[in-house]
């Protein structure tokens, strides 16, 4: 996951917790408050292994959880 600093006007690759999710393709996301939702997708883009998992992203704490 990566940032673009408007300061320094670069891209920043994120340093995010452990426990982010596996590389999902073609997900849904939505922001919510404090949180991004994804659901969905394909296992590192593999045709029929399909992910019915559901992660949030806490920006403030900088976390991921499987929900």
């Amino acid at each position: 996951m990566w940032y673009f600093d408007l300061n320094s006007h670069a891209w920043v690759k994120c340093k995010i917790n452990q426990s982010y999710p596996p590389e999902i393709d073609n997900h849904t996301a939505v922001i919510h408050n404090d949180n991004w939702i994804v659901f969905g997708g394909f296992f590192g883009g593999t045709v029929g292994l399909h992910s019915n998992y559901v992660y949030k992203y806490e920006f403030s704490s900088n976390t991921w959880q499987r929900i």
